[in-house]
């Protein structure tokens, strides 16, 4: 099958890197006897983002046209929230592939869209990669605001020190 392959990071900082993601893509279709046609590479743009807004996912959205096209049968990934992280999203873009017949592969999740249930296992995961994407941001904040209380506790005592003195 010919497939495009597309990866997204999130930030500069993430482990997963488009290399990464990429290497581990092609090994996959190497062993299933896959062909990759094209690379579409993302980069720093946060997984929540809209499709439909034309500056956000520029990538995601070429591959989109280029199906149109037909230039590929389906759309190979190392893992599915690196599509997006947005449930809604993630129907849309679903929507669109199976309008136009375009398979989903994933390296590390194992999402079908032939039957019900399979559609069901898919926003499954949609699901999940937005309760991730959720938890990590209340991580973020907790942490945060664990530091900030500390600088204001540490400010306080400093402050309590010199007027004691």
């Amino acid at each position: 099958m010919k497939l495009a392959l597309y990866t997204r990071r999130s930030t500069d900082r993430q482990s997963a890197s488009p290399h990464t993601q990429e290497t581990m893509c092609r090994q996959y279709a190497q062993e299933h006897g896959h062909e990759i046609v094209h690379v579409y590479h993302e980069v720093a743009i946060s997984g929540k983002t809209e499709i439909e807004r034309r500056t956000a996912l520029p990538e995601l959205i070429a591959a989109v046209k280029d199906r149109k096209n037909r230039s590929f049968e389906g759309i190979i990934v190392w893992k599915t929230d690196r599509l997006c992280r947005n449930p809604a999203e993630w129907h849309r873009i679903m929507s669109i592939f199976d309008k136009h017949r375009c398979q989903i592969l994933s390296v590390k999740d194992p999402v079908r869209r032939d039957t019900a249930s399979d559609r069901l296992i898919s926003s499954i995961f949609a699901d999940v990669a937005a309760y991730e994407r959720e938890i990590t941001g209340e991580r973020i904040y907790a942490h945060h605001l664990a530091a900030f209380l500390q600088r204001s506790e540490e400010h306080t005592s400093e402050l309590q020190s010199r007027q004691s003195i």
